[in-house]
């Protein structure tokens, strides 16, 4: 119970446990949870490591990277290519893809994997955006791993982002990764910028430090269709179509705070949410 509660008040009687104990597993445990405490890490820990029990293993990894002790991330990193390839896969009601953890556990890994910039498990993570449940907290874990690979997945679901809140957290990792069209070191009232991109129907996503802001947009002189709530408004113009060239003559206006940044949204059929922008 205090490995997984990190509970500092049972240190003391950890330590005995570690020093005392004749039972191993009481030792291995109070070693763990001890290592979660912030104490120094014994070498039981670390031991457990190359323990071939893939549950101590796999203890003692998050026991590391929670901590920030990137000597667990291999394991972690190998935790989580499980996880994400047993994902359930949608049923025929619609339902969306599931990992087969639960989101306290899903958290859990991903808090510990940014914590140790756990990179390997990049990929796994990207694959587990595919879970409404786990897409916010996985969007927050890649931003922290700077990894660039994470760029067009996380594009191709700010794209089709049917939940306001969970966009934030994309369009926030995509900033901090530096994939933008447009962007500002601190909030502007007021924009005026061009934008590339593809000829055809043009889509916008733009980032608010101020979620109660009104926004008035023009792109080549037309007003869009636009989400009046959420940092982050999605922009569908629909009766202008970018030029050859695909050039966008945006104008932006924030009532309160400003934008922080912008997005020229490619469709369904210009990128690959595992590969690039076509």
């Amino acid at each position: 119970m205090s490995f997984a509660l990190h509970a500092p008040a049972a240190v003391p009687e950890m330590k005995r446990a570690l020093t005392g104990d004749e039972d191993d597993t009481v030792r291995n445990f109070a070693a763990l949870a001890l290592a979660r405490a912030g104490e120094p890490i014994a070498p039981v820990a670390l031991g457990l490591l190359r323990s071939p029990d893939a549950g101590w293993r796999r203890r003692a990894a998050l026991a590391l990277t929670d901590r920030g002790d990137a000597r667990g991330c291999d394991e972690l990193a190998s935790w989580w290519n499980e996880v994400s390839a047993a994902t359930q896969s949608g049923g025929a009601d619609g339902e969306p893809p599931r990992l087969t953890i639960d989101l306290r556990e899903a958290r859990e890994l991903l808090d510990a994997a940014a914590k140790a910039r756990c990179r390997a498990a990049e990929p796994s993570i990207v694959r587990a955006l595919d879970d409404v449940r786990v897409r916010p907290y996985a969007a927050d874990a890649l931003a922290a791993l700077g990894d660039e690979r994470a760029r067009v997945p996380l594009l191709h679901f700010l794209a089709s982002e049917p939940y306001v809140t969970t966009r934030t957290h994309e369009a926030r990792a995509l900033l901090a990764l530096g994939d933008h069209d447009w962007s500002a070191s601190a909030p502007a009232a007021e924009v005026s910028t061009t934008l590339g991109g593809p000829p055809g129907p043009v889509r916008l996503a733009v980032l608010l430090s101020d979620a109660a802001a009104e926004l008035e947009v023009t792109a080549n002189g037309d007003r869009p269709a636009a989400e009046s709530e959420g940092d982050v408004r999605v922009l569908d113009f629909a009766a202008l179509a970018a030029p050859t060239g695909g050039h966008v003559h945006l104008q932006a206006r924030a009532s309160a705070g400003g934008l922080l940044a912008i997005w020229r949204l490619p469709g369904p059929d210009l990128i690959d949410p595992r590969g690039s922008r076509k």
